[in-house]
Formats: C-alpha cells, sequence, structure tokens
C-alpha cells in the first residue's frame, strides 16, 4: 500500500506533505533523505492515529504529478487499515467482528492498529468473515516508479 506525497523544493532543503493527512509532513536536506523521512513521518503519523481510533483515508490513485511520488507503508499499517476499513464499511463493532473469529476484542484491536503479528492462516480467516479473499499480487515498478517508490 502507498500513499501519495508531494516532494517540493523549498529554500536549500526538500518539504514533504500528504494529500488528504494534513497532519503528516517531514523536511529535509536532500531528496533522498525526504524519500526516507516521508515513510517514518507517514507510518509514525498513521501508527498514533489507528491507536487513537482516528478515520484515516484510503489511499488515493496515483496521479503522476511530477512532484508526485509513492511512499510505501509497511504491510502490518496495510492490513490495519484494510481491516479497519472494511469493518467500518459493515456498520460492525470490533467485539462482534472478534466473536465471529472467536478471538478476544482486544486481539482482534491489535490488528485494526497494526500492532498485531497475524500469520498467513489468521489474516486469511480474518478477510473471510468481511467476504474477502486474501491473494498475493506482485507487480513489479516501472523504472521511472523505482525512484519513487524507494
Amino acid at each position: 500500500m502507498y500513499f501519495e506525497a508531494k516532494i517540493r523544493k523549498e529554500g536549500k532543503g526538500y518539504r514533504v506533505t500528504f494529500p488528504g493527512l494534513p497532519n503528516v509532513f517531514t523536511y529535509a536536506e536532500s531528496f533522498d533523505c525526504a524519500l526516507t523521512s516521508a515513510r517514518e513521518a507517514l507510518e509514525g503519523c498513521l501508527l498514533e492515529d489507528l491507536n487513537r481510533g482516528l478515520d484515516l483515508p484510503v489511499p488515493r490513485r496515483y496521479s503522476r504529478k511530477r512532484e508526485t511520488h509513492l511512499i510505501p507503508v509497511s504491510l502490518e499499517i496495510g492490513i490495519a487499515l484494510l481491516l479497519r476499513k472494511l469493518r467500518r464499511e459493515k456498520g460492525w463493532t470490533t467485539r462482534l467482528v472478534a466473536n465471529k473469529l472467536r478471538i478476544s476484542r482486544q486481539a482482534y484491536e491489535k490488528l485494526e492498529r497494526g500492532t498485531g503479528n497475524p500469520s498467513v492462516e489468521t489474516l486469511e480467516r480474518t478477510l473471510a468473515v468481511f467476504g474477502v479473499k486474501a491473494q498475493i499480487q506482485v507487480q513489479p515498478l516501472l523504472s521511472s516508479d523505482v525512484r519513487r517508490a524507494a
């Protein structure tokens, strides 16, 4: 899962902002440091917002504008965002999902906070509760995107 970031030259460095995530921004002296700093800022803010139970936007489609770059998030955060989105679309509580999975509410909430470490089997069972089948899709990046997704 990726989020769009706008990286703009500002003074002697680079400012990074994320459309739809006004509380996520950073600044670095070089472009490469800006990419690294962008991922750290994004994941830190997303984890904090997940822990606070805030609604988070789903990543938007990549617009391929000149200043726009894809910033990846960890698999744990991507899973947490997906589970929260699926649960809220159904209008279910965390307790209801946990009951359907026959696990504790706290164990399920760890998955939605990105702090759980589910096995593949647990992840498949959890997605099945929502009527979703897990599938791994590997898509090579285009050479022009490699630097952008680093």
